[in-house]
């Protein structure tokens, strides 16, 4: 939320009242996820960080206030020209702020990175690239004024925002000959179900597939593998042949239990703590505690040939 006063650190002592935050890994792609409440907003945020890109997701998103709702994509140094591609247009634009309706913007290119809003994200667009002068509060420098050239692309979410679920992806390395196919082709990949009551992501990309759950809940990853989570969770399945799986579950809970499809069976990878075995209610896996709360833990899942 956009409040019309600057924050101050000597004043702001707010703390989110949730505890409900983590990441899990496999080692080169992961998820996290963090459930937020700040004046009068609440949304639960989930992001799958893959090889190729980042998708950002924001879920139950809901605020009771007049103040605008800002998701920023971007707001960094600005180190090349910006372009954007416009209902079919692409323009590089010129030093200075604009404003685009959300249903108007295909996407934006900067720094060999493209950036996209997920088709649910609903708003105006505000894009800025140019000289900004201010102070840490401001442009988000030192204390100091100073005057430094500035890319920022927001979405200002169209108000009131009510149990809203929107997104956008990054993605990495991509030349601006090639922004238009690139993000085309990952449009094709992602397989992406967001639940705005639940509090639930699911991101499925090629032989990966990530998700969170605020509160547990049903993950169905691909076409042959659900699985159903007992609480607040983290989730990261990648297929590693014909049969077998690798799972790296994460959570704010000391144990869950990770319900498999009936024919796959997991073991642990390292620690034989790590699962009680498979019983009718499904795998039990023991996450770290004390300081190492919130480790993933890896499992190797095979299925039943019979």
């Amino acid at each position: 939320m956009q409040l019309p006063t600057l924050p101050d650190c000597s004043r702001t002592t707010q703390v989110s009242p949730y505890t409900q935050v983590g990441g899990v890994s496999n080692g080169h792609d992961g998820a996290a996820m963090m459930e937020l409440q700040s004046h009068n907003l609440y949304s639960v945020r989930s992001w799958a960080m893959l090889q190729s890109a980042l998708v950002a997701t924001v879920a139950k998103a809901d605020c009771n206030s007049s103040h605008p709702v800002v998701l920023t994509l971007a707001d960094r140094i600005q180190t090349s020209a910006v372009t954007l591609a416009s209902q079919g247009s692409v323009q590089t634009l010129s030093p200075g702020a604009i404003v685009v309706p959300s249903s108007q913007v295909d996407w934006v290119h900067h720094g060999n990175t493209v950036y996209y809003l997920l088709p649910s994200a609903s708003g105006q667009v505000s894009i800025f690239n140019g000289n900004s002068s201010g102070d840490w509060g401001s442009i988000g420098v030192t204390e100091r004024n100073q005057t430094v050239l500035r890319f920022s692309l927001k979405l200002n979410l169209t108000l009131p925002v009510t149990n809203a679920e929107l997104g956008y992806v990054v993605l990495p390395a991509v030349s601006l000959a090639d922004a238009a196919d690139a993000v085309k082709a990952f449009q094709a990949e992602l397989q992406l179900t967001l639940s705005a009551t639940a509090g639930t992501a699911t991101y499925g990309h090629g032989h990966l597939a990530l998700a969170t759950m605020l509160s547990g809940g049903v993950a169905a990853l691909n076409s042959s593998f659900t699985l159903v989570c007992s609480d607040t969770c983290m989730l990261v399945l990648e297929q590693t042949g014909n049969s077998t799986w690798s799972l790296a579950v994460s959570s704010t809970r000391p144990r869950v239990t990770v319900t498999l499809p009936s024919h796959v069976s997991c073991a642990s990878n390292g620690s034989e703590e790590a699962t009680q075995g498979r019983t009718e209610a499904g795998v039990v896996v023991v996450l770290p505690d004390g300081d190492f709360q919130g480790q993933t833990v890896m499992l190797k899942c095979i299925a039943s040939t019979n």
